[in-house]
């Protein structure tokens, strides 16, 4: 059994250190992107581990974006575009930390976060 709350709460965590962020001072030399970065390779891959049945109780969350994210980062980190990013960041990531708060905060989701891992 896996505890999936884990997950989401690095998701919202992540989204948090990034929405702190002064995004219009991210360069391609800097600091801040790399850190971005990595945040978000973070997010993609909580977001994988996130079970089906969940996700499809709260569609409204970009899941597939957040996931796809991810491996544009890791597979084409040399080409990556600061303004593609921030455009990413500002139309998926943080929209999504309002309704992965309602999800954390949901009780009718209380017994879904203990499933078994297939």
């Amino acid at each position: 059994m896996h505890d999936y709350k884990l997950y989401l709460e690095q998701i919202v965590d992540m989204i948090k250190k990034i929405s702190k962020s002064n995004l219009d001072k991210m360069g391609p030399d800097s600091l801040l992107l790399d850190a971005t970065l990595m945040r978000l390779q973070v997010i993609g891959e909580s977001s994988k581990k996130i079970p089906v049945k969940i996700k499809k109780i709260y569609p409204n969350i970009p899941w597939r974006a957040l996931e796809k994210m991810r491996n544009f980062i890791s597979h084409n980190y040399l080409g990556i575009n600061e303004k593609i990013i921030r455009k990413s960041i500002e139309k998926h990531v943080l929209p999504s930390e309002l309704s992965l708060k309602k999800i954390l905060s949901d009780k009718r989701s209380d017994n879904l976060w203990r499933i078994p891992k297939k």
